[in-house]
């Protein structure tokens, strides 16, 4: 519990000036001067006692026997009751040492002497409690020793009050409460402004100095127009880039201000250029190109003598007009460019042919003629297939050997008709002469009807019956034959040379069994040479 000493509100009297005792009779076991003890006796009397001298009370309780209220000693006086305890002095009433209250301490107001709710209490933290003003009337400095909490309002209306350092944060201070006259001179530093909290109007006019500003901050969209005048430009700082395009006006640069170095590649043109200032040493080895010069302004007298070559003349750009008369030769020419047009009437003539180089397409069509032909010039392979006519040959000139095996090849066929025989009877009949020369390839022999072949049937053959007689080919009828189909022998045995006017015959030697021949045809097969 906590200790107030030297209030003016006491609970607690040493010494008693006053005292009313509900009792009738003075009670006195013993006494001395200045003291009365008081031993085994109980005072129970509603009559008035006066006690003048001191009373002894320890070991033992005054009990006034109403509404609970006593006094006891017990090496600590405690006066107790039921309800309130007054202490009602007409004047002051001291606490020499400390007060302690076990309970709340309540404060009546001293105009109307009744309890207005101030109160002195302790439960864990001391309370000093009003209901309406607290106030604190020190004649001088009323001191906190450490931290001072306000729930609501604290007003001061004289005097000052001094806070320990540091000890007010920003909670505590209300919303727009400190104006400028609260600020010591430079106490907002950078860390107390928050970030972007200065707009334009907190700055006075120049107030803002070069040192403020950081390096690269102040954009194109911070200046006013026209804010930028030469003076404020370094010099020799001022690039390409920090020039608008096409802003730059001849007034705005000195006499000879513009090098090379200046001007861009590829950028002066004729208008850049003042009439005839262009001398020889202003162009570079091979700066004039065709895009250069004016078209038909070069003249022979421009043109250094041997100096045009083939990459300077445009594709057509020679006309005869350009070249010297009787100055073209071979080499001048490219291979395979002459065309007809470019050849005069007449103007080839042998001579200018090259052995061997006229084609078929080179001659106009029906135009060579028997004197344009060497003799012996046309051979074979200049013939064209199936053209040569009747017209064109000569009488006796196409011989045997000129004919192709296909035009030489000759067939004779002979019919013998029927043929009956008396056993061991031969039938011979001349069936071909010979026109010219020439050589039998094959001899056939065909009979209507079917023959089966056996022996002693008999024997057919062709025979040669002038210069060296000699059978020719045979067939001897032991082989059968089948009706209609040729018996066919393409190696004659012998007499296959022909002669002009050799005689030729078909021969049937019957025998001793015989067989009759039914519409029998002999055919032979030669090619014609001289």
């Amino acid at each position: 519990m906590r200790s107030i000493s030297k209030f003016g509100v006491l609970t607690v009297l040493l010494i008693f000036y006053s005292l009313v005792i509900s009792s009738s009779a003075q009670a006195v076991s013993s006494y001395s001067v200045n003291q009365i003890p008081i031993f085994n006796h109980g005072i129970d009397s509603y009559a008035d006692t006066n006690l003048y001298s001191s009373l002894n009370l320890y070991g033992h309780t005054i009990d006034f026997k109403k509404g609970g209220s006593t006094i006891k000693e017990d090496d600590q006086l405690r006066i107790s009751t039921d309800d309130f305890l007054y202490l009602n002095a007409p004047g002051k009433t001291f606490v020499q040492n400390d007060l302690s209250v076990g309970n709340t301490l309540t404060i009546a107001n001293n105009k109307l002497g009744i309890d207005t709710g101030s109160k002195l209490y302790d439960d864990g933290h001391l309370h000093l409690a009003t209901d309406d003003f607290l106030y604190l009337d020190a004649p001088k400095t009323v001191f906190v020793k450490k931290g001072l909490d306000v729930a609501d309002g604290f007003t001061v209306t004289s005097g000052t009050i001094s806070l320990p350092t540091g000890s007010v944060t920003g909670g505590m201070i209300a919303s727009g409460a400190i104006d400028a006259s609260d600020l010591a001179s430079s106490a907002v530093t950078t860390t107390k402004i928050a970030d972007a909290a200065i707009t334009s109007a907190k700055f006075a006019a120049g107030a803002i100095e070069s040192a403020s500003v950081a390096d690269g901050s102040v954009t194109t969209a911070k200046l006013a127009d026209s804010a930028v005048t030469a003076v404020k430009i370094s010099d020799g700082t001022i690039t390409t880039d920090d020039i608008a395009a096409d802003t730059i006006a001849a007034v705005d640069i000195v006499a000879d201000g513009v090098g090379t170095s200046e001007i861009a590649d590829g950028v002066v043109t004729t208008t850049d250029i003042a009439t005839d200032t262009i001398a020889a040493v202003d162009i570079a080895a091979g700066g004039v190109a065709s895009s250069e010069i004016l078209d038909d302004s070069v003249a022979s007298v421009d043109i250094l003598l041997d100096t045009i070559a083939a990459v300077d003349i445009a594709a057509g750009g020679v006309a005869s007009s350009e070249i010297l008369d009787n100055s073209i030769a071979s080499a001048d020419i490219l291979d395979d460019t002459i065309a007809a047009v470019d050849i005069a009437a007449g103007g080839v003539a042998s001579a200018e042919i090259l052995d061997d180089s006229v084609a078929s397409v080179d001659i106009l069509l029906d135009t060579i003629v028997a004197a344009d032909i060497a003799a012996g010039g046309v051979a074979t392979s200049e013939i064209l297939d199936a053209t040569i006519a009747t017209a064109d040959l000569a009488d006796g000139a196409a011989t045997a050997v000129k004919l192709s095996t296909a035009a030489r090849r000759q067939v004779v066929s002979v019919q013998i008709g029927d043929v009956a025989l008396s056993i061991g009877a031969t039938l011979e009949r001349p069936i071909f002469v010979a026109s010219g020369n020439g050589t039998i390839t094959a001899i056939s022999f065909t009979n209507a009807s079917n023959i089966t072949g056996a022996a002693n049937l008999g024997t057919l053959s062709v025979e040669r019956k002038t210069a060296t007689a000699v059978t020719v080919d045979s067939l001897a009828l032991t082989t059968s034959m089948t009706a209609y189909t040729a018996a066919r022998d393409t190696t004659p045995v012998a007499g296959t040379a022909l002669a002009a006017g050799d005689v030729y015959s078909f021969k049937y030697v019957q025998g001793s069994t015989g067989v009759a021949l039914d519409e029998m045809l002999v055919t032979i097969e030669y090619t014609v040479s001289e």
